[in-house]
This record gives C-alpha cells, structure tokens and sequence, in this order.
C-alpha cells in the first residue's frame, strides 16, 4: 500500500513538473515573440523618422525630386536589407517606365538582346547607365498590378522565374512599391532581400510608410519646382493641398457587423483634421481621429508624419493608449514646441462589438442606442499627444472599454463641429449634437451623418467656417437588417 502511495505521489510530481515546463515553455516563447515585435517597431519607426529627416533636409534645400528620389531609393535598399533596388518614374500618357535612381546590382533590363545583356553585365555602371537611359513599356514589366491596383506586389522566385526576362544574376525575391502623388507618381523595386531570403509582412508595412512619406515629400517638391517655374508665391496653399488628399481615407472598412460613414469640411483650403482606418487584424478595426493644433503647411505636415508612423505601430497592438505613447515618443522630438495633436485612437472588435478606446485630449465620444438617451463615453481622456515626453504622458491615459448592442451608433468628431458659430456667434455645442443622435438609431450611416451634417449647416446658416469640421459614424447593424 505504501509503495502505491510511492508511485501516485511520485506520478503527481511527474505530471505538475511536465506541466510546469509546458507552461515555462509558452511563456518563454511569449516574451521572445514580444522582444521581436519591440524591436521591430522600434526599428521601423526610426527607418520613418530618419526618412522624415531626409525629407525636411530636401524640402528646406529644395534639393529637388530627382535627388530626394535617389536618397529615397539608396535608404530603402538599405531599410529593407536588399540587396538592389530601383524606381521607376511612370509616364501615365505612354503607359511607360523610366528609372531615375538605381542602387545595387538591379537583376533585370526586362527586354534586352544577348549581346546587350554581355555588354552591360561586365560592370554595374553600364548598367545603372543604360536602366537611367531607356525607356521601358509598362507590358513588359511586372510592375502593372502595383500601378493600377495601388498596392504592394511581392514576388518569390518561382513567381520571378515567370515574370522576368533578360535578367543579370539571380533574382530571388521583389517587392514592388507604388509611391503617389496626386496620382501614381512611379514605383520602388527592390530585390534580392539578405540571405535569401522572401519578404514578409512586417517588409510590407515598413515599405508602405516610408512610401507614403516619400509620396508627400514628392509632392511638395513637384509643388515648389511648378511654383518656381510659374513664378507663383503661394506655395504652401498648393504643398498642402497635396498633403491634405494623402490624410484622408477615400474608402471606408466594409464589414458584416459595422455600417461606417464620414464627413470632413476644412474651415480653408488646407486643413489640420485627420481621421483613418486601421486593420489592426482580422478581428478588430481601427478608428483614429484627430485635430493638429494651427493650419497650413506645418500642421500638414505634423499630421503625414503622425499618420505614416500610427500606421506602423497600430498593426497588431489592441491597446489604444499604447499606440498613442509610442506615437508620443516620437512626435514629441520632432514638432514644434508650440504644437501639438490631440487624438482618440478606438478599436472595434468585429466579433463582440466590444469598442476600446483612449482619448489624448480629444472630445468624447457620443454613443446613441435604440429607445434610449445618448450617452456621453468620456472615459480614457488624457494629455495631447506631442507636449509631455515618457512617463509623465503614459499615466495620463487609460483604455475604456463598452460593449455595443445592435443598433447602437457611436459617433467621433473634431471640436469644429461643437465650436461651429451660428449667425448669432453662439456655438452648436454639446448639447445640440446629442439631440442629433438621438433620432439616427434607426437610419443607415450616410442617412444618419447627412441628418447631423444637415442640422449643422442649417445652425451655421451662412457664417464663415470657424475651424475644419470632421465627423466619423459607426451604426452596429442589428441582426434584421443583415438577414
């Protein structure tokens, strides 16, 4: 009997240990993926930032688009460890390619006879030379999808093997990245990625925020050069323009459980609100609107630098208020000691209807539900982003958390809405924008921002905007209207 007790005993102790080291293992494997994902956004956020640098240091040289492009091209190469790359003007009227910066060994001249490809292939200078000179239809790259579709192409080298013609070298592995202005202003290709190896999402999202920086900078710098040809004087009015149609989405989320509509009405040409949607991943969205503090081309350009790097650090991190500290971190170094932004970052939970929240000196938000009274979500209210540095500015903030019910409509907006003035220079408010909600429950998004829109234009009557107005409505589809 005393031997079974023995066994048991010794076969407990057996199975917590097997169990202990389970768990240690998991949690070992926890903290190692977690030191990745730091060091990741850490190193793409100062890939950005040192971009950004690049960027002011052309913009306040006006060093021009062909040298920014080349900077541009030579850090990308270096940022997503390739061991080439290359961009690509496209000619919209042609339907051509042309490159204007090339670094590195570039693995193909896409149409090319044998006896060209022995010339150039004897040294890389002939063949910078002859990629800068010529000209290429777009049919005969693999660049097409990128262009008209708007969106990164990474290719494998059995994709490649397909694809290219006339290549110098082994090619492994492409990304193609389309960088826009107004319009698709030209490609970046890299090639080859270190150690053979393929590119990855995270190669992905890093390529798509130094492309946005790229684009804005472009930008500017095709704005100056018009400006100095045509002898014009205002210049920011035109950069920021630019800037302004690269802040805004121009779609929004579509989803089975959420119906989404937005407004935005600048008090000027230019305009400081900013509002986006993040695919955080496959369960939640992303809602982020925010108000930078003064107008024109420095707030536009505070709010591209904000908007390139929120879309690297929200990827995958479902608190609010941590995204907004590792946004602090590095606006803070950056703006102006006189400006800052002041933001709320939501995450909508597709499956539970669950919404978080954090409030970085923004206005609440307002959330209506069927046969009741709006409710004011004033929660998780802290400092404006860009003011206090570290510590200080973590413990002002707290993610808020609600559970939604079908029906329910939540409603962020920018304080130009409430401060908006009448003709008799009283302010549309709080109050009157809570009354609006009550009556949408029942209507779609659109219909139910076009009434707001509506009781707001018809209060402002014919008085001057006092401040850029933006609005974002969420309605949580109840199960009847999905049937």
């Amino acid at each position: 009997m005393i031997d079974q007790f023995h066994t048991i005993l010794l076969s407990g102790w057996t199975l917590t240990i097997i169990v202990f080291g389970v768990l240690l293992r998991k949690y070992s494997l926890r903290c190692r993926h977690m030191r990745r994902r730091i060091r990741y956004v850490s190193s793409t956020c100062d890939c950005i930032v040192n971009l950004l640098d690049e960027a002011a240091h052309s913009l306040k040289e006006n060093t021009g688009v062909d040298s920014f492009v080349e900077t541009f091209t030579d850090y990308s190469a270096r940022s997503l460890r390739s061991q080439s790359a290359a961009f690509f003007h496209y000619d919209k009227s042609k339907r051509t390619v042309k490159a204007v910066a090339v670094s590195g060994l570039f693995p193909t001249l896409f149409k090319a006879s044998d006896k060209l490809l022995d010339i150039v292939a004897s040294s890389p200078d002939k063949l910078k030379d002859y990629l800068l000179h010529k000209e290429f239809p777009l049919a005969v790259t693999p660049f097409g999808e990128a262009i008209t579709e708007q969106h990164v192409i990474v290719f494998n080298k059995k994709d490649l093997q397909k694809r290219l013609v006339a290549t110098i070298g082994e090619c492994q592995s492409m990304m193609i990245i389309p960088v826009t202005t107004d319009a698709i202003f030209g490609v970046l290709v890299v090639a080859n990625k270190a150690k053979n190896k393929e590119f990855k999402k995270d190669d992905i999202h890093l390529a798509v925020g130094m492309s946005e920086t790229a684009g804005i900078t472009i930008s500017q710098l095709l704005s100056l050069r018009e400006i100095q040809e045509k002898r014009k004087i205002d210049s920011q009015l035109k950069t920021a323009s630019l800037i302004q149609k690269h802040l805004l989405p121009q779609t929004v989320p579509h989803s089975e459980k959420f119906d989404i509509a937005t407004f935005y009405k600048p008090a000027q040409q230019i305009g400081g609100d900013y509002f986006d949607f993040i695919d955080v991943d496959d369960e939640h969205i992303g809602i982020v609107i925010a108000d930078v503090s003064g107008k024109g081309y420095a707030a536009g350009l505070v709010m591209a630098t904000a908007r390139s790097l929120f879309s690297v650090m929200s990827r995958g991190n479902l608190s609010p208020s941590t995204v907004l500290c590792e946004l602090n971190k590095y606006l803070v170094k950056l703006i102006p000691e006189e400006m800052f932004i002041s933001v709320t970052y939501a995450i909508l939970n597709k499956n539970t209807r669950k919404i978080t929240w954090t409030r970085a000196g923004h206005e609440p938000i307002i959330c209506s539900s069927v046969g009741k009274a709006p409710k004011i979500l004033d929660g998780g209210n802290g400092m404006v982003v860009g003011m206090m540095e570290g510590e200080a500015f973590k413990q002002t903030l707290s993610d808020e958390t609600y559970s939604l019910e079908p029906g329910d409509v939540v409603l962020f907006y920018t304080d130009g809405v409430t401060e908006a003035n009448g003709p008799e220079k009283d302010e549309f408010g709080m109050n009157r924008l809570v009354a609006a909600m009550r009556t949408v429950t029942k209507m779609s998004a659109q219909h139910a921002i076009d009434l707001i829109v509506h009781k707001l234009k018809r209060f402002v009557h014919d008085e001057p905007p006092y401040d850029d107005m933006s609005l974002v409505l969420v309605r949580v589809i109840p199960e009847t209207d999905s049937q």
